[in-house]
């Protein structure tokens, strides 16, 4: 059996052979927002990476253990997720996150505030339609299946989705269910290993402030204490 980080290895050929294929307008792609592991206790799934580009992807996919950009991120939505997990306070949470892998439904970013613009104003199903042409159908239907395939890779024991969008993808309509106080949705992965937990954060950027007022962002901790027990 290949080894961990030989399959992600293997993986990260997928996803460069599959991304290759698509005219990107000036789009490059990664796929972390921080260091990957194998079986980490939180795996966070974002949709899209944005901001700065570091480039084309190095076709041998490195460690960057020291880099994190939950706890280290100086942007609104990264400072909302430290809020979330009452981070630097709460002890528990914070070393969840601390060691949490993150990772993206969509792997592009690029430095173009105006396609920036266009992505945030769309959901991921609009970006996905705008990136992918239509003659690239079977790019765009295996590029929606590589999540499920780095999740039976990491093996998270839970995952958290950021936005409704991502929560969908993983899960479908069916076994959905709410807990704690912010009635976080939950449900279960309608592919691979369907025992894993999938809670439903509000994406954290600014146009969801009415998420994350003041009282609710005293709940947040707890609720998320509360999946991560599950």
């Amino acid at each position: 059996m290949n080894t961990f980080e030989e399959q992600m290895q293997t993986f990260w050929m997928e996803v460069q052979e599959i991304y290759n294929n698509i005219d990107r307008r000036n789009y490059t792609y990664y796929m972390f927002q921080t260091d990957y592991r194998e079986n980490p206790d939180l795996m966070i799934v974002g949709i899209n990476p944005g901001g700065e580009t570091n480039g084309n992807p190095n076709p041998i996919l490195e460690h960057c253990e020291d880099y994190n950009n939950y706890t280290d991120g100086d942007s609104l939505w990264c400072s909302r997720i430290r809020e979330l997990f009452d981070f630097g306070n709460d002890e528990y949470l914070s070393n969840i996150l601390r060691n949490c892998v993150g990772t993206n439904r969509c792997y592009i970013n690029t430095p173009n505030k105006d396609i920036l613009e266009e992505i945030y104003k769309s959901n991921s199903e609009k970006i996905f339609d705008s990136i992918h042409s239509n003659k690239l159908i079977p790019f765009k239907n295996k590029a929606g299946e590589l999540l499920f395939t780095l999740i039976d890779i990491i093996k998270p024991k839970h995952i958290l989705t950021l936005g409704n969008d991502v929560f969908s993808h993983l899960v479908g309509a069916k076994h959905v269910n709410t807990i704690g106080s912010c009635e976080m949705k939950i449900g279960y992965p309608k592919c691979g290993n369907s025992k894993i937990p999938v809670g439903y954060i509000p994406n954290p950027s600014g146009i969801n402030n009415k998420y994350f007022s003041a009282t609710k962002m005293k709940e947040w901790p707890k609720t998320i204490t509360e999946f991560m027990n599950l």
